[in-house]
């Protein structure tokens, strides 16, 4: 008798220890499962700030690659702009020779033109014609055309005149105000009057 009521505690002793221990562990497992809940939610959180992060530093590139590009944008229009300029400049330095050209051949008009004036004119073939002092008439006898008139020894008046109107009034000679040469031009009609014999010299 005593046996089986020691049997009878014995059971029961050990299926409380049963349900103790099932009850231990089934609570250990419950809390196993939190803990890695919350481990997975913070290492979630911690992924989300890690691509938060991330993508403020490709915000960060992309604003400073922008403004690069802008930057360099600006530049090549300045290039463009000053490459504009040179090909503007080069056209008026085209023209400017040009034009330089074109008054090259007018100075050197001009200079033969002053050649006329000043007496360095190219004389044309053929003996000068010598007149006397007297009056005459061209055409008649002096032939028209451009001459260099100049005193054939002494000095005097040199008239030349068509129609009542002046074309000539000098005095030609050496010294003082008068004119080794003069250069004009003899038309058909003209009327000369020479104070002194003159020499008449035809030229080009």
């Amino acid at each position: 008798m005593k046996n089986l009521k020691l049997k009878t505690v014995l059971f029961v002793v050990g299926a409380l220890m049963l349900v103790f221990v099932s009850y231990n562990v089934g609570l250990l497992g419950g809390n196993t499962a939190v803990g890695e809940e919350r481990m997975n939610y913070k290492q979630l959180m911690s992924n989300m700030q890690e691509v938060e992060e991330r993508l403020e530093r490709k915000k960060t590139e992309f604003y400073d690659l922008n403004e690069e590009v802008r930057i360099l944008e600006v530049e090549i229009e300045n290039k463009r702009e000053a490459i504009d300029e040179a090909l503007a400049i080069y056209e008026d330095r085209k023209k400017i020779e040009m034009e330089i050209q074109e008054l090259d051949i007018v100075l050197s008009k001009k200079k033969d033109e002053l050649a006329s004036i000043t007496g360095e004119l190219k004389r044309k073939e053929g003996d000068p014609i010598v007149l006397s002092a007297g009056h005459y008439v061209v055409g008649k006898d002096l032939p028209p055309g451009r001459y260099i008139a100049e005193a054939n020894g002494g000095s005097g008046n040199f008239f030349v005149r068509n129609d009542g109107r002046s074309k000539v009034s000098v005095t030609l000679g050496e010294g003082g105000m008068r004119e080794e040469e003069y250069v004009f031009f003899a038309e058909s009609g003209d009327t000369m009057e020479l104070n002194t014999a003159t020499k008449f010299t035809k030229v080009e």
